[in-house]
């Protein structure tokens, strides 16, 4: 599958349902890609909300899905903060054993206003 923008018979079904606007980022254990729920999923004349997901790179091991993943997911399905971003969902590509995760979309994140670290006094 690549980097998610693969043709719609690549991807899995759960992906199918969103157009992928872009890939909006990437990080050391990931790609983070933004994507809008199909309009033929939502009601008619509303656009589809956006959600960041993003696709965990392959374990070095090729053991399946690492523990940094794991420890990940068991602490954002616990945390209900306003200041956390929510995971709304996890799903598993099996064709691949590729790993995403879906979250709320957050308009700004700590690193577009880097400026708040610079106002903070240990």
């Amino acid at each position: 599958m690549g980097d998610g923008r693969a043709g719609g018979a690549n991807r899995p079904a759960w992906l199918q349902q969103y157009e992928l606007v872009g890939k909006i980022g990437e990080g050391t254990y990931g790609l983070v890609f933004l994507a809008r729920l199909k309009p033929s999923h939502t009601a008619p004349g509303r656009r589809g909300p956006l959600s960041p997901s993003r696709k965990f790179k392959q374990s070095k091991e090729g053991d399946g899905v690492s523990p940094t993943a794991i420890r990940e997911i068991m602490l954002l399905r616990e945390i209900s903060h306003e200041n956390v971003v929510k995971l709304v969902n996890v799903h598993i590509n099996h064709a691949d054993m590729s790993l995403y995760l879906a979250f709320d979309y957050a308009e700004h994140d700590l690193y577009v206003c880097g400026c708040v670290f610079n106002h903070l006094s240990v």
